[in-house]
C-alpha cells in the first residue's frame, strides 16, 4: 500500500488526506474506494484547471483584440485630427481671401465715390459757369452733365 501511495504522490493523483486514507485503509474495498475518489477528485481539479486555462486564453485573446481595436481607434483619431487641422487651415485661407475681397470692395467703393464726387464737383462748376456767362447756348451742358 505504501508503494501505491508513493506512485500516487509521484503522479500528483492524490493529496495528503487521500494518501493517509490509502495507507490506513483496512480492506481492499476501502483502498479501491479511496483511490477511485482520489483519482476522480484529481480529474475534476484538472478539468477545472483546463477550463480556467481556456478562460485565460480567451481573456488574453480579448485583450489582444481590444489592443488592436484601440490601436485602430487611435489611428482614426489621428486621421480625424489631421483632417480637422487641414480643414482649419483651409478655413483660415478662405477667411483671408474673403478679407482681401472685402478690402478690394472697400477700395473700389471709395474709388467710385471719389469719382462720383469729382463728377458732381465738375457738374457744379459747369452750372456755376453757365449761370455767370449769360450765354443762352450753353444750357445744354446742364442737361448733359445732370
Amino acid at each position: 500500500m505504501i508503494s501505491i501511495a508513493g506512485e500516487l504522490i509521484k503522479s500528483g493523483a492524490a493529496d495528503l488526506e487521500d494518501i493517509t486514507n490509502i495507507i490506513t485503509s483496512s480492506s481492499i474495498t476501502d483502498l479501491k474506494r479511496y483511490i477511485d475518489r482520489s483519482i476522480r477528485k484529481k480529474k475534476e481539479e484538472n478539468d477545472i484547471i483546463g477550463q480556467m486555462e481556456q478562460q485565460i486564453q480567451q481573456y488574453e485573446q480579448s485583450i489582444k483584440d481590444m489592443e488592436n481595436q484601440n490601436s485602430q481607434l487611435q489611428q482614426q483619431i489621428q486621421n480625424l485630427q489631421s483632417q480637422l487641422e487641414k480643414n482649419n487651415q483651409a478655413k483660415l485661407q478662405l477667411e483671408a481671401e474673403r478679407l482681401e475681397l472685402d478690402k478690394q470692395k472697400v477700395r473700389n467703393d471709395k474709388d467710385f465715390n471719389d469719382k462720383t464726387i469729382d463728377l458732381k464737383e465738375k457738374q457744379v462748376q459747369a452750372q456755376v459757369a453757365q449761370i455767370f456767362d449769360a450765354n443762352p447756348y450753353n444750357d445744354k451742358i446742364k442737361a448733359v452733365v445732370g
